[in-house]
């Protein structure tokens, strides 16, 4: 790797760390979720500061190709983030079913409530008509 595209990268992946680390801090985006994105971002900025990691790695596991190894890497990273999404998507769906039951219950007590109050209405209207 050329120093003139290492300089490149480490700028970009500086620049993209802090606009994710803002976005959290905004509270535009949950930690949960951005947090493989920060990972993936500090193994990325770590591997262009030091790419005979990637070589030495790939070498330990028997891979012989670095770029057989990059997108080993970025095939696992993709894993971890449709995971985090997965488990997100699964917590917000059991959320949304226990807030609608809720829903459910607190509409059908007020119609009971209502219904009481009108019965008692229509009581105090039928001893003043006789």
């Amino acid at each position: 790797m050329s120093l003139k595209l290492q300089i490149i990268l480490i700028c970009a992946f500086s620049i993209i760390f802090v606009w994710l680390v803002t976005r959290v801090r905004k509270n535009k985006v949950d930690v949960r979720f951005i947090l493989p994105w920060i990972v993936l971002d500090l193994v990325l900025l770590i591997l262009t500061i030091f790419p005979g990691i990637i070589v030495w790695f790939s070498g330990l596991l028997g891979i012989y190709s670095v770029m057989n190894m990059l997108f080993f890497c970025g095939f696992c990273l993709s894993l971890m983030v449709i995971f985090t999404l997965t488990t997100a998507v699964s917590k917000m769906t059991n959320e949304i079913k226990r807030l609608t039951q809720r829903i459910a219950i607190m509409e059908k007590e007020s119609e009971e409530k209502k219904d009481q109050g009108n019965a008692g209405v229509e009581k105090d209207i039928r001893k003043n008509n006789r």
